[in-house]
């Protein structure tokens, strides 16, 4: 008789044994529970996987690069040259609303295949995040759909300059002096060590 194994991913082995004992016509007997596993099967039955990572991504820096992963560890990918969407944002990124692409080219059977991006010109404690833009299949023929997203991935960015301010309390009341509060700041990465030399002067 011809069985169908299906639902399970890996290099595995099928194995058979007979739940009663099997006699032929000279009597003679198989007990029952003898094993038999002489056949390699090899099965896989999970989709393909898009993923990102960021190298020291929670490290400030005005640009950084991600790299994008499609990976099939079993029957491995199926050729073909697939367009991966990514954003950065502090908040999730929809896959529609995505510009930004990149591509990707695997062989019949590549387990893993990856390309580097760069983003700049962003500021804030963010992530990226990508999708693909087509079904992404392998050997198999195991499928991931479009759209799916994937964001595992910290990227902190910043583009922006410190600021220099000065304040005063109550500075509509006129008295012989006052005092004035000067100020540096950078909310994101933080200003440089150093010493910094602050110009003033008084006028109408």
């Amino acid at each position: 008789t011809t069985v169908t194994i299906s639902g399970y991913t890996g290099a595995g082995r099928i194995y058979v044994c007979n739940s009663s004992s099997i006699s032929d016509v000279a009597g003679n007997t198989a007990s029952s529970g003898t094993l038999t596993d002489n056949a390699n099967m090899y099965l896989d039955n999970t989709k393909p996987t898009l993923s990102v990572s960021v190298s020291s991504g929670t490290t400030y820096s005005s640009s950084k690069t991600a790299t994008i992963t499609l990976a099939d560890p079993n029957s491995g990918l199926a050729a073909g040259t697939y367009t991966i969407k990514y954003a950065w944002g502090t908040s999730t990124q929809a896959c529609s609303s995505m510009t930004q692409t990149a591509t990707i080219t695997a062989a019949k059977g590549d387990t893993s295949k990856s390309t580097t991006v760069t983003i700049s010109g962003y500021t804030g404690a963010g992530r990226i995040y990508v999708c693909n833009s087509s079904s992404i299949s392998d050997v198999a023929g195991n499928t991931a759909s479009s759209g799916t997203l994937t964001d595992n991935a910290n990227m902190y960015l910043d583009n922006t300059k410190p600021t220099l301010s000065v304040s005063v309390s109550s500075g509509t009341t006129y008295s012989s002096s006052k005092t004035a509060t000067i100020t540096l700041a950078d909310p994101n990465s933080g200003l440089a060590a150093g010493t910094y030399t602050i110009k003033y002067a008084w006028g109408t």
